[in-house]
């Protein structure tokens, strides 16, 4: 009883100071309990724009809270607030329905970007007037015992109610619908957790100024995240030797490792800059600035590698953050060594400024990388058109294929009417991304060089099931269905069987007497050079009829594995689906 009474103390103390925003936790859980509550996917689809505001919306609300009392407005204008606040969620969905129509990775970068801006604006919104290191630490402590407790409340209760709803059906035999722990977690997880995490926040003017550092916190950041983040860095000044070594330009992956770090480094920086001069550890006093100073030279090989990547394939919107970020990540380091202020909340100030910059207007991630992925693509039909032969390399078809699809995947197909003298989308209105590219291709009569294809393909992948969901076969012939898959050892005692060998023979078998026999090498090389990929094969070249004294049979194969290299074809794995009729001399499995 007196875990449900603190529930509902924590649930008025919420209410009182949080109405807008826990009235609009409430609201939507209520609604994503109702639509999950019904067995119908399409509906959830339906309303998958509604579904990501809700959520985008709680932490832009308890941000907009925390500025409003930093601002000491009144009632009435924190009210103009909120609804300010509320009306530009509105028009963000009025942008994902309507706009991003088909909610394109365009709609869902922008709402994740928009989703980490508002939790950056929560660290940073007490803060927005003025600074003092020893209540933002404070704050940010509170931040994540309030996390921590929330959580905590949310997996009790859920557990506890799931254990109750299994007792129930298995004891009383209540039969609920097959959604109600979903529905009961979003319980939990939206409505608790969010009442018993805003009733832990104190309001700035009641945040300590005097500074804890307790034996938890001294034992986290002293003995596991500064000797990790030792261990980091020497891991990628050991990769930058062996560049100079080698003498070779450093992988797009270190871009992350350094990234990270230096993320790292600025977690610990707020962490101990309180306590850093006072602490007797000499390994926390001596942490800033001297790791800032090893930090730095990094940066030289984290813009390289940004450069090389971006040089090769140009920008998208992975990359466009990756050069911002290693922007920042330099302007930080230099700010926080330089500067005698050293405004901790100025990490996620320029953050946030950052991630909006980034995701609207004319410096955003996705109209640059858009852009530059259109001249990428205006310089390939350049080129082929300077060509004596309409033709692609395999490099240059795999960078098309890239470009199409990605601008697919974005909606913007249809501005390369300007390269093609058509529109895609409304040609090609019934082609998935993965066959755009084809399309285009055989349409435009490019030819892509075979010889290239063959040394860059060497793993053939064909499923039909993800990649044509609307085929159709006449199968009023037969009355019996089985699916099978491709067996290496011959089993004897199984009625039917599909079975292969080293030289890429496939047979059917009835207990062990072969009723078709086909070799699949000359087949399988045909369309390995004729297909890029194997998904833009048609449905027919995986299907085989044949009849004999036994019956009448079709088998069309749903996935088909194999490698292609040096001439050379060897099946690796398959799964068919047979169709049948059988005569008076077969008998069923």
């Amino acid at each position: 009883m007196n875990f449900i009474s603190e529930l509902n103390r924590k649930a008025i103390l919420s209410f009182e100071r949080f109405p807008i925003t826990l009235s609009w936790v409430v609201l939507g859980s209520f609604y994503l309990i109702g639509i999950y509550g019904v067995d119908d996917f399409d509906l959830i689809q339906q309303n998958e724009s509604l579904n990501l505001v809700l959520a985008l919306g709680v932490s832009w609300l308890i941000g907009s809270q925390f500025l409003s009392e930093a601002l000491h407005h009144n009632t009435l204008n924190r009210f103009v607030f909120k609804l300010f606040v509320v009306l530009a969620l509105g028009l963000f969905y009025y942008y994902l329905e309507f706009i991003e129509a088909e909610t394109s990775d365009i709609g869902y970068g922008r709402w994740a970007l928009l989703l980490l801006a508002g939790h950056v604006f929560v660290i940073f919104a007490p803060f927005i007037k003025s600074w003092h290191k020893h209540k933002f630490w404070n704050y940010l402590k509170s931040i994540i015992i309030a996390l921590v407790r929330s959580g905590l409340y949310a997996v009790v209760l859920y557990v506890g109610l799931a254990i109750a709803i299994s007792a129930m059906e298995l004891l009383f035999d209540f039969n609920f619908n097959s959604y109600i722990y979903l529905q009961t977690l979003i319980f939990c997880l939206g409505i608790v957790n969010t009442f018993v995490y805003l009733s832990d926040f104190p309001k700035l003017d009641k945040l300590d100024i005097k500074v804890s550092f307790n034996k938890a916190s001294e034992v986290l950041i002293l003995y596991i995240l500064m000797p990790l983040s030792l261990l980091y860095i020497l891991i990628v000044y050991a990769y930058a030797l062996k560049i100079l070594i080698d003498w070779e330009l450093p992988r797009g992956s270190v871009t992350y490792l350094i990234s990270a770090l230096s993320v790292l480094a600025f977690v610990i920086h707020i962490a101990i800059e309180p306590v850093r001069e006072s602490h007797k550890s000499k390994f926390i006093q001596k942490f800033f600035p001297l790791y800032f100073y090893a930090i730095l030279p990094l940066l030289a090989l984290l813009f390289i590698a940004l450069y090389k990547r971006i040089s090769d394939y140009n920008f998208t919107e992975l990359r466009y953050l990756g050069v911002v970020l290693a922007v920042w990540i330099t302007v930080m380091l230099i700010y926080m060594i330089v500067s005698n202020k050293k405004a901790l909340s100025l990490y996620a100030k320029s953050m946030f400024l950052l991630i909006l910059l980034s995701t609207f207007g004319p410096l955003s991630a996705f109209k640059i990388s858009i852009n530059a992925q259109f001249s990428e693509l205006g310089e390939l039909m350049q080129k082929l058109e300077n060509k004596p032969e309409k033709s692609f390399t395999a490099e240059e078809y795999n960078r098309f294929e890239s470009i199409v699809k990605y601008l697919n995947n974005r909606n913007a197909l249809a501005k390369t009417e300007a390269y093609f003298g058509f529109n895609p989308n409304e040609v090609f209105s019934e082609a998935n991304t993965y066959k755009m590219p084809r399309k285009l291709v055989d349409t435009l009569d490019i030819k892509v060089l075979k010889s290239d294809l063959k040394s860059t393909n060497i793993y053939k992948n064909y499923v039909l099931r993800n990649f044509k969901p609307n085929y159709a076969v006449d199968v009023s012939d037969y009355n019996h269905f089985t699916e099978l898959k491709l067996d290496y050892k011959i089993r004897e005692d199984k009625a039917l069987q599909l079975h292969f060998d080293d030289n890429n023979n496939i047979t059917f078998r009835y207990y062990g007497e072969v009723l078709f026999e086909t070799n699949m090498t000359s087949h399988l090389k045909t369309i390995a050079e004729k297909y890029n990929y194997l998904n833009e094969a048609s449905q027919e070249e995986f299907t085989f009829r044949f009849k004999n004294e036994k019956g009448d049979f079709l088998i069309i194969f749903k996935e088909f594995r194999y490698n292609y290299q040096d001439e050379q074809i060897k099946i690796l794995n398959a799964k068919a689906m047979l169709f049948y009729r059988t005569y008076d001399q077969l008998e069923l499995p």
